[in-house]
């Protein structure tokens, strides 16, 4: 069982493990209601961090996604105006909080080994599309590789091969593999 220190009734929850046995996550704390990042080691101990910006609303909050081997930690956040952003997090805790180019939300969903965060953007519209973003920080913006409605990539390999899903224009769901 892994239950976060103050965790609230609504309880903890783990969204990735490393081959290092470094787990991540977030949960509900019990006495601001905020949702918290985690990061949990392989000996059980705790780090407990929020994302700079990071609101402080009910269902606001640092909701990481990935851990890498080297402990790097990936996510998004959620601010007051329920604004979606993604952030880096650093195996020494440092965090980097970016959005795509003209991003109205942005999802970091993914993280392989390397660095390469994976994730999801909408613009003003609400149309959906994917972006790479190296360990330099470039972000590429991609589209699955077919006319679509929608594109949702949801995970990245060490050799950088992605897959996840799109809607066609007829509004039928299809995976990919690029």
């Amino acid at each position: 069982m892994v239950d976060a220190p103050n965790v609230s009734g609504q309880g903890t929850f783990i969204t990735a493990i490393n081959a290092n046995g470094e787990v991540t996550g977030y949960y509900n704390d019990a006495t601001t209601f905020t949702i918290r990042g985690l990061v949990r080691d392989q000996g059980g101990n705790f780090t407990i961090f929020d994302a700079p910006g990071a609101g402080i609303n009910l269902g606001s909050g640092t909701y990481p996604f990935e851990v890498n081997l080297s402990g790097e930690v990936a996510g998004k956040y959620v601010d007051d105006n329920f604004i979606n952003h993604s952030f880096v997090r650093d195996s020494s805790g440092n965090i980097t909080d970016f959005d795509a180019p003209g991003a109205r939300d942005t999802y970091a969903v993914s993280l392989n080994d390397s660095g390469i965060i994976l994730g999801q953007w909408t613009n003003s519209g609400f149309s959906y599309s994917g972006f790479l973003r190296d360990s330099s920080g470039n972000i590429t913006e991609f589209s699955a590789p077919v006319s679509n409605t929608g594109t949702y990539p949801d995970s990245i390999n060490n050799s950088g091969r992605m897959t996840g899903y799109y809607y066609d224009l007829n509004g039928a769901v299809h995976g990919f593999v690029q």
